[in-house]
């Protein structure tokens, strides 16, 4: 197929991606993609139809899961209800059981959420797959600039002529730098230079408050020769440096990175092209993958949160027409935030209410989910922390426009839409749903309290599948995708510890405090003193102490009242 103009030298060679180095940074680029039958080049024919079959039966597998796993999670909840409205309840008993039913209701709500997530990846989102093997050129309405002579040689496919970088669009590559360390800023400025597009601009927009952070950042931007910008006023935190400088460049779209984000050579050359073929796209979304793994078990349980999100929860997003933006990796067109007079500068999580301002507008989206930035992750609880409460009490600060905005205009969006963005909105309510699920156990054993009161051999009937099927479904789909069951349980165990962080981001959130935008320490920086783990402690040492006195009451046969000794060998282990 012949390629015309710009776009012909974007497209051409974008199947050289993977095993690529970024020169002086030895910065390899590494797909996610890992169905069998297209993600991994076969050697010979038989090989790749072993592989195509191995993948389908492998979807076919995940999708029995993810749907068997929503029959069950029904089954439960219908269990669940009918036992609510059992007689016997003391107050004290039917006020936490109401608690329990709300936190019930919310992990039933995310499972089957993540059920749909998974159906959807699976049977509709084929965004990545159909650009690698089908290329997509640009409608000739959405180009604007006349066509030139094809390009033919390698030589001009990687060093575009002038002619080229004057019909290309511009873009504006934005690095956001809030005192971060000098050597991670410019090893992002150094890389973002060399990216293979012939018409970008470089900029440090640099809102640090420390004199020798801005005082690198200049130093920084005088040796590669781009463009420093800082203010006085910090209005709006990242958000409002975003806007201040949208509002006076002229770049055609924005490439938004934090400051230890790596892109690959090819981010712009890939992503350019399919922002432009359809110019009510907003924004292309890109994952974040963190590389230093091998820096502490805390980085490699912040990666392994952050392929849970990227994989099929993303996926699913897109599909839907939801996905949002995630703060870095991202292309804007510059068109679309002008429409909203610039990103959301009311919330520390501007990239999650910018997404939803636009869909109300609507704008569309679109999650890519190839891997073409390499950032750093946290690396001790302190730095993991910041990052979580931050998360938390920006997405509660969101939740109530969702609710507000889907109550009074429910029509300007699709209830896909809406789904994804109640979704989105209520998860870290996960804290206190955690919190009350380890005190329940304890009020059972120790003060005899009762908020569930239904037959036992029926609610293992319903309870048993449940759990299994839903387990089945998430650690099949994520080992499926390269991920190990060492890493999902780590990453477990780290957002189990952030439950008071999360409760403390549901209220300040939800009651309209403010807080100040905390940028997630880099390296060892900000290590954690152990009293400040005193909550997690607190309720580690309360349930070890639940669990062995209803195990000692359960095997010297103290039952509680005419409950029996099931329960009470039930509510130990759940302790």
């Amino acid at each position: 197929m012949r390629q015309h103009g710009w776009l012909g030298s974007l497209q051409a060679g974008n199947s050289t991606v993977t095993g690529r180095f970024e020169a002086g940074c030895g910065l390899v680029v590494r797909s996610r993609l890992s169905a069998p039958g297209w993600a991994r080049p076969a050697r010979n024919g038989r090989r790749a139809a072993d592989g195509r079959a191995g993948g389908a039966r492998m979807q076919r597998r995940l999708l029995a899961f993810a749907w068997l796993a929503v029959c069950a999670m029904l089954a439960y909840a219908l269990v669940l209800a009918m036992a609510l409205f059992t007689p016997g309840y003391s107050v004290l008993d039917r006020a936490l059981a109401v608690l329990w039913a709300l936190g019930i209701g919310h992990m039933l709500l995310h499972s089957v959420g993540y059920a749909n997530s998974m159906i959807k990846s699976l049977c509709g989102y084929h965004e990545v797959r159909r650009r690698m093997f089908s290329p997509q050129p640009l409608s000739p309405a959405s180009v604007t600039v006349p066509p030139v002579a094809p390009v033919r040689h390698i030589a001009s496919r990687l060093a575009p002529a002038s002619s080229v970088a004057s019909r290309a669009p511009k873009v504006a590559c934005l690095i956001a730098s809030y005192n971060e360390p000098p050597d991670v800023l410019e090893e992002t400025v150094a890389i973002a230079m060399s990216l293979d597009y012939p018409n970008k601009e470089v900029v440090i927009l640099d809102d640090s408050t420390r004199d020798d952070a801005r005082r690198a950042a200049r130093d920084i931007a005088r040796k590669y020769g781009v463009r420093v910008h800082q203010r006085a006023n910090r209005r709006g935190y990242k958000a409002g440096a975003i806007n201040d400088f949208i509002m006076a460049t002229d770049a055609t779209y924005v490439a938004i990175f934090d400051a230890d984000a790596l892109p690959a050579h090819n981010f712009l050359r890939d992503l350019i092209p399919i922002i432009a073929e359809n110019p009510r796209l907003a924004f292309v979304q890109t994952p974040q993958h963190y590389v230093n793994t091998d820096a502490s078990r805390v980085a490699r349980a912040a990666a392994t949160q952050a392929a849970v999100f990227y994989e099929y929860i993303c996926e699913g997003k897109s599909h839907s027409r939801a996905a949002f933006c995630c703060g870095t990796n991202v292309i804007f067109r510059r068109e679309a935030l002008l429409a909203l007079d610039g990103q959301d500068e009311t919330t520390v999580s501007e990239d999650f209410a910018t997404s939803l301002n636009l869909h109300l507008k609507g704008w569309e989206s679109l999650y890519y989910n190839r891997v073409y930035v390499n950032s750093i992750g946290p690396e001790t609880l302190s730095a993991y922390f910041t990052q979580q409460s931050r998360w938390a009490f920006g997405s509660f600060s969101v939740q109530k426009r969702v609710f507000k905005s889907l109550l009074a205009r429910p029509a300007r969006l699709r209830a896909s839409q809406w789904w994804e963005y109640i979704l989105s909105s209520t998860y870290y309510w996960v804290g206190w749903v955690n919190f009350i699920f380890m005190l329940l156990p304890m009020l059972y054993i120790f003060g005899a309290v009762r908020p569930l009161r239904v037959d036992t051999p029926l609610y293992a009937a319903v309870f048993v599948p449940h759990l299994v099927f839903t387990l089945s479904m998430f650690y099949s789909g994520m080992l499926q995708r390269g991920h190990s069951m060492r890493d999902l349980l780590l990453a477990q165990g780290a957002s189990l510890l952030c439950f008071p962080y999360y409760m403390s981001g549901a209220v300040a959130g939800m009651m309209g405090l403010k807080r100040p935008f905390a940028v997630t320490p880099k390296g060892e920086s900000g290590r954690l003193k152990w009293r400040s783990l005193w909550p997690q402690l607190t309720m580690l040492a309360l349930s070890a102490a639940t669990c062995g006195w209803g195990l000692y009451r359960y095997v010297t046969g103290q039952a509680l009242g005419s409950d029996g000794l099931t329960p009470l060998a039930l509510n130990a282990f759940w302790a």
